[in-house]
């Protein structure tokens, strides 16, 4: 019996499912940029279509996380009602990185001075979806109003002694 009468038929190949390109640096980037040029437009609502149905959108000065599409809007609502529309939102960096990146950014008035106490920044997870990029996750870190540097430390100084000497306290 020859070798190859030996060998079982062989069957193709499957071909594994194809998936979309990971989103590039340039992308993120853009999807940034977009994002900043609506909310300085005012029209904060209209950024909703810019996030996947599940997004979280993380704003710290608030205690829970804006979870999926609806609690976005709503609060992307809030914000365009809130805001006064003179002040212009300014995108001053933007560090691209594929599925994540940053932002920094300010407020300013109409005369081009910046807003006290409106400086922060901004992290997000992007995500392909129907072959747009989609923010995914969204991190937004005003900067506070109250400068509370001198009482935080003093606080973990505290909780740190406190842990210390009770360390279950952690559990």
């Amino acid at each position: 019996m020859s070798s190859a009468a030996s060998e079982a038929p062989s069957s193709p190949t499957p071909t594994p499912p194809t998936s979309a390109p990971p989103v590039s640096a340039a992308e993120s980037e853009a999807a940034v940029r977009h994002l900043w040029a609506t909310f300085d437009s005012g029209a904060f609502s209209a950024a909703a279509n810019l996030f996947t149905p599940t997004a979280s959108y993380v704003d710290t000065l608030y205690g829970k996380p804006f979870a999926g599409i609806d609690a976005i809007t709503g609060h992307l609502a809030a914000m365009e009602s809130a805001f006064p529309s003179q002040f212009r939102f300014i995108l001053d960096d933007v560090a691209p990185g594929g599925a994540c990146a940053g932002a920094r950014w300010h407020l300013e008035t109409p005369g081009g001075r910046a807003v006290p106490f409106s400086r922060g920044a901004s992290m997000y997870s992007l995500v392909r979806e129907g072959g747009d990029v989609r923010f995914q996750e969204a991190w937004d870190f005003p900067e506070p109003t109250f400068k509370a540097a001198g009482a935080t430390l003093l606080l973990l100084r505290g909780v740190s002694a406190l842990v210390g000497r009770f360390p279950g306290l952690l559990k």
